[in-house]
């Protein structure tokens, strides 16, 4: 929802009250990602184990994670999969989880999944 604030006096006299010399529109801030770096290899074992953190940054975050992936060498189909649940999670609570930056291995990963479009950064935001 936005908000519209008029400032003022009406320009001249007799002309009507809604020609205003300013005005402003207030709008809401977006939701803030929480900026999340992973690094090192995302396979059966470390995405098990990373699972619980990613969980526990979604719900401590405002509006979801915003992933960097740049610091990713090996992602397999278990880390697409913690992705995935990480996706899922946080559309329950009403979040978003976006990748913002990636490398070319773990990004063919994700496009040969057709699960890359599921993390493309909001282009409404201003984050984006």
């Amino acid at each position: 929802m936005t908000d519209t604030a008029l400032c003022g006096q009406p320009i001249g006299p007799g002309d009507d009250a809604a020609r205003w010399q300013a005005a402003m529109t207030r709008i809401p801030l977006v939701r803030q990602l929480t900026p999340v770096v992973v690094h090192g290899e995302l396979d059966i074992g470390t995405a098990n184990e990373l699972r619980p953190d990613l969980l526990r940054a979604l719900a401590h975050s405002q509006g979801g994670l915003d992933l960097d992936l740049s610091a990713l060498t090996f992602c397999d189909c278990s880390g697409v999969n913690l992705l995935l649940a990480l996706h899922q999670h946080a559309r329950e609570e009403g979040k978003r989880i976006t990748i913002s930056s990636v490398l070319p291995a773990v990004e063919r990963i994700l496009d040969l999944t057709c699960t890359r479009a599921l993390f493309m950064p909001d282009p409404n935001s201003a984050a984006a």
